[in-house]
C-alpha cells in the first residue's frame, strides 16, 4: 500500500513535514481460516472476527482508510487488550501464549498460523494474575517478545496482580 500513513513520527509533525510511508502486509497464500477474539482488561469480548488471515486479523476498515493518520500499524490484531485466535484449519491441539507488548502482534499473527490457539497478553493491561492465567490455560509454550524499550516498564514483568 503506497503512501498509506504518516507513522508515529509523523503525526508528530504532520503530514506536509514528514514522507507517507508505505506498507506491505504478507498475506499467506494458502487457505487459512480464523478466529479472533478480542477481550477488554475486564476479560468482556469486545471483537470477534472469523475467515482467512486478512479479513479475521487485520481490522480491514483502518487498514485500507485513506486517512494518513490512521494507525496501519495498529490495524494488525487491534488493540494490546487479550487476544485469543483459533486456527480453524489445523488437526494439530498446540496452543501458544504470548506475553508480550504491540512489538509482538504481527509476530504473534503469523504464528498463529502453526498453532490451533494462540493468546496475546500484555501484562500493562491484565490485571489478574499470570501464573493462575497460565496453569488455566496450559499453552504448550510461552513465549515473551517484548520491544528493547519495554524492558524498563516494571509493569511487563508484574505477574502476579
Amino acid at each position: 500500500m503506497k503512501k498509506s500513513f504518516v507513522g508515529s513520527q509523523g503525526k508528530r509533525v504532520g503530514k506536509y513535514y514528514t514522507d507517507i510511508d508505505d506498507i506491505r502486509l504478507y498475506i499467506p497464500k494458502f487457505k487459512t481460516n480464523l478466529t479472533y477474539s478480542l477481550f477488554n482488561s475486564e476479560n468482556n469480548l469486545i471483537k470477534n472476527r472469523k475467515g482467512d488471515f486478512y479479513n479475521s486479523l487485520i481490522n480491514v476498515e483502518d487498514m485500507e482508510s485513506k486517512d494518513v493518520y490512521k494507525s496501519k500499524y495498529e490495524s494488525f490484531l487491534d488493540t494490546d487488550d487479550e487476544v485469543h485466535i483459533v486456527n480453524n484449519n489445523t488437526h494439530n491441539t498446540k496452543k501458544i501464549l504470548f506475553i508480550k507488548d504491540s512489538f509482538a502482534k504481527p509476530v504473534a499473527g503469523y504464528m498463529s498460523l502453526n498453532f490451533k490457539e494462540t493468546r496475546l497478553l500484555d501484562l500493562r493491561y491484565f490485571k489478574g494474575n499470570t501464573y493462575d492465567y497460565i496453569k488455566k490455560y496450559n499453552p504448550d509454550i510461552v513465549v515473551m517478545l517484548y520491544n528493547p524499550s519495554s524492558i524498563k516498564n516494571e509493569d511487563m514483568f508484574n505477574f502476579d496482580y
